[in-house]
C-alpha cells in the first residue's frame, strides 16, 4: 500500500464561508482565520502533531516542501537548522494556532476522534486513513457527507507538495 498525507475537508464548511478548497498550507490558514471569526469553529485546524514521530513526521513534510535538504552536499552532516528549517517551525506554529490546544497529544486517532465530533474543518491526514472518515461509524452525517479530500498542499510559494510518501510491504 502506497500512502501519503493529503488534505481533508469539511466542503459544508468551506461553501459557509466562500472558500476553495486550500492548495496551499497559506491558504489553510486563510480558511481556518475565516471560519474562526465567522464563529464556525473555534479550532478548525486538526492534525497528528503528537510529540514523538508524529510531530517529527510533520516538520519532515513540511520542511520538503519548504525545499529543505536534510543534509550538507555530499556529506553526512544534517543540515536543518537554516531558512528552510526555519520557515517549516514557523508555519507548523502557525497552524498550530487554529489547533485544538492539545495538539500535541493528538496523534492520527486523535485526530480522527477531533474530525468525527465535527470539532475540525481542515486537516493534513494520511490517505489511508481518509475512508474512515467518510464512514458512519462514530460520526454524524453532516461530518462524513461533507468529508472531501483534496491533493497534497504545497507552501510557501513552491510546487514540490509538503508531503512524504510511505508504504506496506
Amino acid at each position: 500500500m502506497a500512502n501519503a498525507q493529503h488534505l481533508v475537508y469539511r466542503k459544508d464548511i468551506l461553501e459557509q464561508i466562500g472558500a476553495e478548497p486550500p492548495k496551499t498550507y497559506e491558504d489553510m490558514l486563510a480558511a481556518a482565520e475565516q471560519i474562526r471569526a465567522e464563529g464556525i469553529l473555534e479550532y478548525p485546524l486538526g492534525g497528528a502533531y503528537m510529540a514523538g514521530w508524529n510531530l517529527t513526521q510533520e516538520f519532515v513534510n513540511m520542511y520538503i516542501g519548504h525545499g529543505g535538504e536534510f543534509y550538507e552536499p555530499g556529506t553526512a552532516q544534517v543540515a536543518i537548522n537554516n531558512k528552510a528549517g526555519v520557515a517549516t517551525l514557523e508555519m507548523l506554529k502557525s497552524l498550530s494556532a487554529y489547533m485544538n490546544p492539545d495538539y500535541l497529544t493528538h496523534d492520527s486517532n486523535a485526530t480522527r476522534a477531533e474530525w468525527e465530533a465535527g470539532n475540525v474543518a481542515l486537516m493534513n491526514m494520511w490517505r489511508s486513513r481518509t475512508g474512515v472518515l467518510m464512514g458512519t461509524e462514530g460520526s454524524t452525517p453532516d461530518v462524513y457527507e461533507n468529508t472531501s479530500v483534496g491533493a497534497p498542499m504545497t507552501v510557501a510559494g513552491g510546487d514540490t507538495p509538503a508531503s512524504t510518501l510511505w508504504w506496506d510491504g
